[in-house]
C-alpha cells in the first residue's frame, strides 16, 4: 500500500495560496502600456479570479487530505485519525467509497462535517476545524457563486453576505469590490480575511493531533 503524505498536500495548498497572494499584491502595481495604473475595476476582476482560484485550491486540499486520511495517512504531527471503517487501499478506492458512483464530491461545510462524522471518530480532524470556519466558508461559497453565476439566488446570497458585514448593500457592489473592501469585523480586506482563514483551517486539519 502506498504511503500517502498529508504534509505534501498542505505544502501544495500553501504554494497555491502564496502564488495568489503574490499575484494580487503585485496587481496593485500593474501598469498599462502608457505607464498608468490599471483601472480599479480591473483590479476588482483580478480579486474575483483570485477568490475562484483560492476556493478551488481549498476544495482540492480538503478532498486530497480526506482521501489520504481514509488510506491511513498520518497528519503532519504523526497522528492518524481513528477510522470508523476499514482503511482504504488506494486513493481511487477511497474516492469510490465516498462518491457512490458520482463523478465529483461536494465539500461544502455541512457536507464535509457529516462525511467526516461518518468516516472518523468524532469527525476529527475536519468537524471541529470546519465548524469554527463555517460562517466564512459559506460566505466564500456565496461570493464565488455570484462570480460564476447570474441567477437571482446567487445575487441574493451575495447581497446577504455584504449586508451581514457592512450593514447594507452599497450601490454597484460587485464581488470583486467587496473582496477589496475592508471588513469592519476583521480590519482587513475581505480577500485577505478569507485567505488567512483558509490557510489557518488547512493547517489545523493537516496538523491533527
Amino acid at each position: 500500500m502506498a504511503a500517502y503524505s498529508i504534509s505534501a498536500v498542505l505544502v501544495e495548498f500553501d504554494q497555491a495560496h502564496d502564488r495568489l497572494n503574490t499575484f494580487l499584491t503585485s496587481a496593485r502595481d500593474f501598469r498599462k502600456a502608457d505607464g498608468n495604473s490599471i483601472h480599479v475595476r480591473d483590479l476588482e476582476e483580478i480579486a474575483s479570479l483570485a477568490l475562484l482560484k483560492l476556493s478551488l485550491a481549498w476544495e482540492s486540499f480538503v478532498e486530497d487530505s480526506f482521501l489520504r486520511y481514509l488510506c491511513g495517512a498520518k497528519s503532519s504531527a504523526g497522528v492518524a485519525p481513528v477510522l470508523l471503517a476499514a482503511k482504504e487501499a488506494t486513493l481511487s478506492a477511497a474516492f469510490r467509497s465516498l462518491s457512490a458512483g458520482n463523478k465529483f464530491l461536494s465539500w461544502q461545510p455541512d457536507t464535509t462535517i457529516n462525511r467526516a462524522n461518518k468516516c472518523f471518530d468524532k469527525g476529527a480532524p475536519y468537524a471541529t476545524a470546519i465548524k469554527g470556519a463555517k460562517s466564512d466558508l459559506e460566505d466564500i461559497t456565496s461570493v464565488r457563486n455570484r462570480i460564476a453565476h447570474r441567477s437571482d439566488y446567487s445575487v441574493k446570497a451575495f447581497q446577504d453576505v455584504v449586508r451581514a458585514h457592512l450593514g447594507y448593500v452599497p450601490t454597484g457592489m460587485t464581488p470583486g469590490r467587496f473582496l477589496l473592501r475592508t471588513l469592519p469585523s476583521a480590519g482587513k480586506p475581505a480577500i485577505e480575511h478569507y485567505r488567512t482563514l483558509l490557510s489557518a483551517t488547512a493547517t489545523l486539519i493537516a496538523n491533527h493531533t
